[in-house]
């Protein structure tokens, strides 16, 4: 099934030259909607799936980074690419700090790699929503078991702490991040009482190349 992909501009010609881009594609042409006013670019995103939006930041009902910022939060999991002329970069650039995927210059709409690289910025953006989803719901199973769960990563340092372990270490997960892990658990002979190292650290440093 192919990309669907909305352009909301209010230039006709960039519209023309995009959809002309978009439609020899070589690996297959896209779906394409377009709208000329931020209106009609919201009822587009409320009326089905938008793979990508394509958006001149020049638009009737809005200009400039408001007009990304209300677009981004009515499609904040669809990838945002901008369209700029030199005149207006910086936006494009600002843009990109407050979640925009890029932007495409204003004169190489017709580029034979602007398809490619539409692809593969949806392509990204689903691949890493699929592993935010999964990531939250191993959060969510861990943090309803009893057993305390602790992750560190390959240099000892603490990245993942579930609810039992917070209760037992007594960090938060916030505050333990990053820390060393001798830092945040600490271990106890059962008989004597005394501290004694830290397992997982002696595990840590003994496989470090």
């Amino acid at each position: 099934m192919p990309f669907r992909v909305l352009i909301l501009s209010a230039r006709p010609d960039d519209v023309r030259v995009l959809q002309r881009a978009l439609a020899n594609a070589r690996d297959g042409p896209f779906e394409i909607e377009t709208a000329s006013t931020m209106l009609d670019g919201l009822r587009s995103i409320g009326s089905g799936t938008i793979d990508a939006i394509l958006v001149d930041l020049l638009l009737e009902d809005a200009q400039g980074l408001a007009c990304f910022d209300r677009l981004h939060a009515a499609a904040r999991h669809t990838p945002i690419l901008t369209l700029c002329g030199l005149d207006d970069e910086a936006d494009a650039i600002e843009a990109v700090q407050r979640g925009a995927q890029g932007w495409l210059s204003r004169g190489y709409y017709d580029n034979y790699l602007v398809p490619q690289s539409l692809r593969n910025v949806i392509e990204r953006m689903k691949v890493e929503r699929s592993v935010y989803v999964a990531q939250a719901r191993a959060e969510i199973t861990l943090d309803s078991i009893a057993d305390a769960v602790v992750s560190v990563d390959v240099t000892g340092r603490v990245d993942y702490l579930n609810t039992a372990a917070e209760t037992i270490c007594g960090w938060s997960r916030s505050e333990a991040h990053g820390l060393p892990v001798a830092d945040v658990l600490k271990f106890v002979d059962g008989d004597s009482g005394h501290a004694i190292a830290n397992p997982i650290d002696y595990t840590c440093k003994a496989t470090r190349p």
